[in-house]
């Protein structure tokens, strides 16, 4: 452990700020052990759900439904609130993101027009 001498402050306080963020790093990261013990012992799949405006219970079990079939497990939908989003659904689950948002449609557009164009 480094000892520091005389008043110096800001190096007192960037210390426990530091010390701070490793004990929140290390409780994010139990946190995420957590979840995927519980994914594993109930053999379900958590989709995030990001919306511009939030979706009704049936929304999302229609959602869950789709997914399921999709990945051929038991999945829950969570739904994520984010006003930049215009319109459409953005979906996570595990490593794949399914964009079908109003951002993400132009962006492919985008793209197929610059491919077009070469």
């Amino acid at each position: 452990m480094v000892n520091y001498s005389g008043n110096n402050s800001k190096i007192k306080k960037l210390i426990k700020l530091l010390k701070r963020l490793d004990r929140q790093t290390k409780g994010e990261e139990k946190a995420l052990e957590a979840i995927n013990l519980w994914q594993k012992q109930n053999k379900t799949n958590i989709a995030t759900v990001i919306s511009a405006v939030p979706l009704s219970e049936d929304q999302l079990q229609t959602i869950e439904q789709q997914l399921s079939l999709m990945t051929d497990d038991k999945v829950l939908a969570v739904n994520k609130i984010d006003k930049q989003i215009l319109g459409g659904l953005k979906i996570i689950i595990g490593s794949k993101i399914i964009d079908s948002t109003l951002a993400g449609r132009l962006q492919q557009f985008e793209k197929k027009v610059r491919q077009f164009n070469d």
